[in-house]
């Protein structure tokens, strides 16, 4: 039932993200393989026609912008494993018939051709009247009519009207599920298959009790669009949920695993995620994808500051505000990176691809980036999430960080209060004479902490410390823990008794940082 237009915030919404999905569906990923900002072009002037259309980080790190709240699937380990195959561009599409679905697909692979490939096409369809293939019937929490806007859209500023997807594809181990009666089965969803009813007592392990959205704390309502894939061999359940934060499915994926509190959900032990994503549904403008926040302040913001070197195998962007000269580059491959001459400085087309991208993450500050030209995968988030306190120096990041509103694997943030590109060094401490150990005082745990990676928020508070929010571990220079946890205070005015955290003295010292 399509949501009545009173419904739908501000912003004009993709119309497959609200209406219901038709018989037959694809849902569809890419890669990007053509210049970043060609396909930007080539997306603007897309109609979906029906469809819904995501754009994943691999895309917005390409063009050096940032989408306040997108970031990229982090695979989860362990035995409820899920994996994560972040692309750059996801599509959903549906219809009544199963060749229009074929024509559809094929003519929007065609008008995103040659910017991005087709990596991925998985054929779907509507089971007996709404159910998955072990005869559930799926979206059953789904809210409906204004609290379904609610859930899946965004309500305010550029993106109203966007909305964020989980996408992932999962393979059910169908004899497993169906050796068991049925009761141990309703048990195992917590839900009767016949009747739909949710049963009156379940365990803690039942995939209603995991994934109950009321329970997130806060609520973390979304709307499903999943659907079945696959054949008399291999087949399963196309998850596609739409929701206004990407927070909420991380806490649901979190309750899945049993990473929150080590329940795990018992559907998992009959089925298992082979695919993970997270992407952008940009809201629509006159039935095109409305793309212009991507290319206003933020990126024309960062265009003067940012050097761009083509070479065959990859491409290096470099950031003047970033680099706090740490010499990494200069010192390991004078012959890519020349220092004091004239003219062209940049010269990828003097190392492959691999070098290139080692050389790059080498970088401490971030200021050195690559786009690699062949299949290989983009910089991985590293397995620990780590904050390096450097002697009479910067705070070095090594994480899947945002910071402010900027995501960014590598980074060095002032801890000094002097730098002119705040919350970034910009090598001031040398000149102020600042001094402070690299090897403070263990600060002790968090024993809340379960994972060691995953994203990470770091938000400069205006004249205040940095507000760390995510799994981390703060170290000194030597590698050894001053503090493990999810939440911390940093300074960055470079006048607390408690470095590297802060104690207050900002407000004394009279420390200004928007």
């Amino acid at each position: 039932m399509a949501v009545a237009e009173r419904d739908i915030p501000k912003g004009g919404p993709q119309s497959g993200i609200l209406n219901e999905a038709g018989a037959f569906g694809q849902n569809l990923e890419w890669r990007l393989v053509g210049n970043a900002q060609d396909a930007l072009t080539r997306l603007t002037g897309i109609d979906p026609q029906g469809a819904v259309i995501g754009i994943g980080a691999p895309l917005t790190a390409a063009l050096g912008i940032t989408i306040e709240g997108l970031r990229s699937f982090v695979r989860r380990q362990g035995e409820a494993g899920m994996p994560e195959t972040q692309f750059a561009l996801w599509a959903f599409l549906t219809r009544d018939d199963a060749s229009d679905v074929f024509d559809a697909a094929q003519s929007l692979t065609d008008r995103l051709t040659p910017e991005f490939a087709l990596v991925s096409a998985t054929a779907l369809f509507r089971y007996r009247n709404g159910r998955d293939l072990a005869g559930f019937r799926d979206g059953l929490a789904n809210p409906v009519g204004a609290a379904a806007a609610n859930a899946a859209l965004i309500a305010g500023g550029q993106r109203a009207g966007g909305s964020f997807a989980l996408v992932q594809r999962y393979v059910y181990f169908h004899r497993r599920l169906l050796r068991r009666d049925t009761a141990e089965r309703n048990h195992i969803v917590g839900r009767d298959a016949e009747t739909d009813a949710e049963l009156a007592e379940v365990g803690e392990t039942a995939h209603v009790r995991r994934t109950e959205q009321e329970s997130f704390g806060p609520d973390g309502f979304m709307l499903r669009r999943s659907m079945p894939w696959g054949n008399a061999r291999r087949h399963g359940l196309q998850f596609i949920a739409f929701m206004r934060n990407l927070d909420l499915a991380e806490r649901m994926l979190d309750r899945m695993t049993g990473a929150a509190d080590g329940v795990r959900d018992a559907i998992l032990g009959h089925t298992q995620a082979e695919t993970g994503g997270f992407y952008f549904c940009p809201p629509l403008r006159d039935g095109r994808l409305d793309l212009q926040f991507s290319t206003s302040a933020s990126l024309a913001a960062a265009t003067p500051f940012v050097e761009r070197a083509d070479g065959p195998d990859a491409s290096i962007l470099f950031d003047t505000r970033r680099c706090i000269h740490s010499r990494n580059c200069v010192l390991s491959r004078p012959d890519v990176f020349v220092p004091n001459v004239e003219g062209a400085w940049l010269h990828p087309e003097r190392a492959s691809g691999a070098e290139i991208a080692a050389l790059a993450q080498a970088c401490p500050s971030g200021a050195i980036r690559y786009e690699r030209h062949d299949s290989a995968a983009p910089e991985a988030p590293p397995q620990v999430n780590v904050v390096r306190v450097l002697e009479n120096g910067p705070l070095a990041f090594r994480a899947e960080a945002t910071i402010g509103s900027v995501a960014a694997l590598r980074a060095t943030l002032c801890r000094c209060g002097a730098s002119a590109a705040k919350p970034y060094c910009d090598g001031s401490h040398h000149r102020i004479g600042f001094h402070a150990t690299g090897e403070p005082e263990a600060s002790g745990t968090d024993a809340q902490l379960v994972k060691r990676n995953g994203p990470l928020s770091v938000d400069p508070v205006p004249d205040g410390p940095l507000l760390l929010h995510g799994p981390h571990e703060i170290v000194g220079g030597t590698g050894h823990t001053i503090f493990r946890g999810m939440e911390a205070a940093l300074c960055r005015c470079g006048q607390s008794h408690h470095k590297p955290f802060c104690d207050g003295s900002h407000a004394g010292a009279g420390f200004h940082a928007e």
